[in-house]
């Protein structure tokens, strides 16, 4: 195994791991979320955040978390090159989605400042993604 390879494989179990963190912070903030006073109250009247819950609103946020989950995978599977361009699409519109979510607390603070520097994380490695010389 040369240096190149051994690389190639820190870079794409560092960046699947940064996905699983993403993903990983995504679902405890909505859970952190049920502790607030009137969250649930607000689920159970369809109306969060002062946005009526729709099958739309559902189906969007749905795709919009199979995105970093399948980048788990794809930053495992895919040729190098795929991963980048996916890494530069997925991670914005990740942290867009994340972001939209609304403010409700200093807890949503702390938690989208994590996901800001975990999603410019995975972008910046993506980036900086060489690729292996044929040489090696």
């Amino acid at each position: 195994m040369n240096i190149n390879t051994i690389n190639e494989y820190r870079t794409r179990s560092l960046q699947s791991t940064l996905w699983v963190f993403f993903f990983l912070q995504v679902i405890f903030k909505d859970l952190h979320d049920f502790f607030r006073v009137g969250m649930i109250e607000e689920i159970l009247s369809g109306v969060v955040n002062g946005n009526k819950v729709s099958e739309e609103m559902l189906l969007v946020g749905g795709i919009m978390l199979q995105l970093p989950l399948l980048m788990i995978v794809f930053t495992k599977v895919l040729p190098r090159q795929a991963v980048r361009v996916l890494t530069f699409i997925v991670a914005p519109l990740a942290l867009l989605a994340s972001l939209s979510m609304g403010y409700k607390d200093m807890d949503d603070a702390l938690f989208y400042v994590v996901w800001t520097i975990t999603l410019m994380t995975v972008v910046v490695m993506a980036a900086r993604w060489k690729e292996a010389s044929p040489l090696d």
